[in-house]
């Protein structure tokens, strides 16, 4: 297993490389006139750009000594921006996508296919221009600049006075359109109050409709059955031939579990926060995109087959066995343990939850421990000594040359 993730890191580090810039500094400048030929990535505590880039774009801005700096963008991308900063303001033009992801987030510019923000507080000026659709998120959304596709809007606090050529999709606790507001499609709303549109001064060419937020329905008793005995099977299925094809390692694991608990569960933690966070710095550097998907997908499949570790572990302390198995009780063990794992992830009051998350780490952390240990060094009890062989009687009385020899009266 060890030497699968060296191969996996080996082939993702000797991929080719593409035509990729990775600028870190303190404060980033790029004055009008200047141009960036191949796809920049920004890491810096300010970053100003007023020039041009002819690829992808990707601003990130960190905090400094002052505090997390701002992401300032006045220049012209002729492909997909990208921006995460604590004030992005966006007054340029780009040709394509534009995707924002700040506290704050100002749109005074001109995108040329669609735009996607999300922030505390996310502002179309009215200098702004979307030409295709565009999606904002935020605890309040301003849009006075004109979109010139569909809208969909989720916030707390929602304000319409613009264009909008398309239909728009809001959800929001207080919604606000101004008068001289255009939509040219439907408004689709789902709010705890009323929208009443003054047609004198609010032009809506669609219809107005109001969707309410469907209220969370109690699975009944039976359904609740249905769904536990559909993720039994699916475990069960999965988790056999996993068992069958690597039984060596799913022994350790489970013998992990058992012997330490403890020490699963500060791995299982460790792992379940640090490999995430790992894929993405791997995704952040471009000739890491393939080992970061690779760390994603097996981070994945372990969250998956922990339960299955588990179970085999829960199911032999039930069952009191120990030591290596027969197939069939192999079955058994597990058909007990997921039986238990999932009957008490319906448990009320949160307990379910706690169960499952506990399930994920205690399953995670034996995991790893079994791919980074060796099989010799679980066997924690000494070796039994080797039998001494029988001694076949003489017809003399005397013991064989290699035993002690008797004493004579």
């Amino acid at each position: 297993m060890r030497r699968v993730l060296v191969l996996l890191t080996l082939i993702a580090l000797s991929a080719p490389a593409q035509a990729v810039q990775l600028i870190r500094t303190d404060g980033f400048k790029l004055p009008h006139g200047r141009t960036l030929t191949n796809e920049t990535w920004v890491l810096a505590q300010d970053i100003s750009f007023g020039g041009t880039a002819k690829d992808d774009f990707f601003a990130a801005c960190a905090g400094g000594p002052g505090g997390v700096g701002n992401v300032r963008l006045a220049g012209t991308f002729e492909n997909d921006i990208w921006a995460f900063g604590n004030t992005i303001i966006f007054s340029g033009v780009t040709k394509e996508h534009a995707r924002f992801l700040a506290n704050e987030v100002t749109m005074d510019g001109t995108v040329g296919l669609g735009a996607l923000a999300a922030g505390n507080a996310v502002t179309l000026t009215t200098n702004s221009t979307i030409q295709g659709d565009a999606a904002l998120a935020g605890q309040s959304v301003v849009i006075a600049g004109k979109v010139r596709g569909n809208l969909k809007v989720l916030a707390t606090s929602a304000t319409i006075s613009g264009t909008i050529e398309g239909n728009i999709r809001i959800m929001a606790d207080d919604i606000v359109v101004m008068p001289g507001t255009i939509i040219e499609g439907n408004l689709t709303y789902t709010s705890s109050k009323d929208l009443f549109l003054d047609p004198a001064h609010v032009r809506l060419d669609g219809q107005l409709i109001r969707t309410e937020v469907a209220a969370a329905r109690q699975p009944s008793g039976y359904e609740v059955f249905l769904t536990q005995a559909y993720y039994y099977l699916c475990a069960l299925v999965a988790g056999l031939p996993f068992i069958a094809l690597f039984p060596r390692f799913t022994g350790r694991a489970v013998r992990h579990f058992r012997q330490s608990s403890w020490r699963c569960a500060l791995i299982g933690v460790i792992a379940f926060c640090l490999i995430p966070m790992a894929a993405l710095f791997l995704l952040l550097t471009i000739v890491g995109i393939p080992l970061g998907f690779l760390l994603l997908l097996s981070y994945a499949i372990m969250g998956y087959l922990a339960k299955i570790v588990v179970a085999l572990g829960v199911g032999g302390a039930l069952l009191r066995r120990h030591g290596p198995q027969p197939f069939s009780r192999v079955f058994t063990s597990l058909s007990i343990g997921l039986i238990s794992i999932y009957a008490m992830a319906v448990l009320p009051y949160g307990i379910g939850m706690l169960v499952a998350f506990l399930v994920v780490v205690l399953g995670l952390g034996a995991i790893v421990l079994a791919i980074f240990t060796s099989h010799s060094a679980l066997e924690t009890a000494p070796p039994l000594p080797p039998p001494v062989p029988a001694v076949p009687p003489s017809s003399s009385g005397s013991y064989n040359s290699k035993e002690e020899t008797p004493k004579k009266e």
